[in-house]
């Protein structure tokens, strides 16, 4: 809150982010198993189990991102958004959704 800071916060947080920048341009996370009955959660994995849950909800609702989609578009080309309620609403959105898979194919994959 103090201007004599405001330097050296800048210069660590400018430092971070390109420490994150790097580590994150790497990496490559896996999908999780499609099918719940290919996992064996246990007691201690509660918080996987109900976010596994929470993903079969929203595919089956058409939220699931269209990955093939997504990464046939050349880089930096075009910017997407995460739909969200409010974007539905507001109508003040310039950017295109994020492509993805309708429910019902979502369902079926």
């Amino acid at each position: 809150m103090n201007r004599l800071f405001d330097r050296y916060d800048r210069s660590r947080n400018v430092k971070i982010a390109r420490q994150d920048k790097a580590i994150l341009e790497n990496l490559r996370p896996g999908r999780p198993p499609e099918r719940s009955t290919d996992v064996l959660f246990v007691r201690p994995d509660a918080v996987l189990a109900h976010l596994e849950a929470s993903r079969r909800k929203w595919e089956a609702m058409g939220w699931r991102i269209d990955l093939d989609k997504l990464r046939s578009e050349p880089p930096g080309r075009r910017e997407f958004v995460i739909p969200s309620p409010a974007r539905r609403t507001s109508g003040q959105w310039v950017h295109d959704t994020v492509p993805l898979i309708p429910a019902q194919a979502a369902a079926n994959s």
